[in-house]
């Protein structure tokens, strides 16, 4: 598993961190309980599956996801060589973004174009079009 920050001082108003996250043929199957932190996170996943269980609920992950801030602590599960890169946002920077009671995302991740299709659409191309993490974070500061 590999864990990179990327630099976000260009975005400080609205962005804690960016970052990647990837499992490989060794990790697999991956399993971990994520502790809440109160951020909320846009990210992609680009390869493989991923999925948590919060309070007995299984989500699947894949895509663009947009996650609530968490109250309590959830499992994570990786069972495949994966990938994701996202952005780990202040708590009222979601509300900013996407202008929605982000108290209805508490305790959930959920598909973006679920949230705001328009925000999504704008989105993805940024993501999917990016060549590697540096050139993604680079339009990311851009498009913030």
């Amino acid at each position: 598993m590999n864990l990179e920050y990327f630099d976000n001082q260009k975005v400080l108003h609205l962005v804690e961190e960016y970052f990647q996250l990837s499992f490989y043929k060794e990790d697999i199957p991956f399993t971990s309980t994520i502790l809440p932190i109160g951020l909320t996170h846009l990210f992609y996943i680009g390869t493989g599956t991923q999925k948590v269980v919060v309070e007995n609920v299984e989500m699947p992950l894949n895509g663009l996801m947009v996650t609530g801030q968490h109250y309590r602590s959830y499992k994570f599960f990786a069972n495949s060589i994966t990938s994701s890169i996202g952005i780990s946002l202040h708590p009222t920077a979601l509300h900013k973004l996407l202008n929605i009671d982000i108290s209805k995302l508490e305790n959930r991740h959920v598909p973006l174009i679920q949230v705001n299709e328009a925000y999504h659409n704008k989105l993805l191309p940024i993501f999917e079009g990016s060549k590697n993490s540096n050139e993604l974070i680079i339009k990311l500061n851009s498009f913030f």
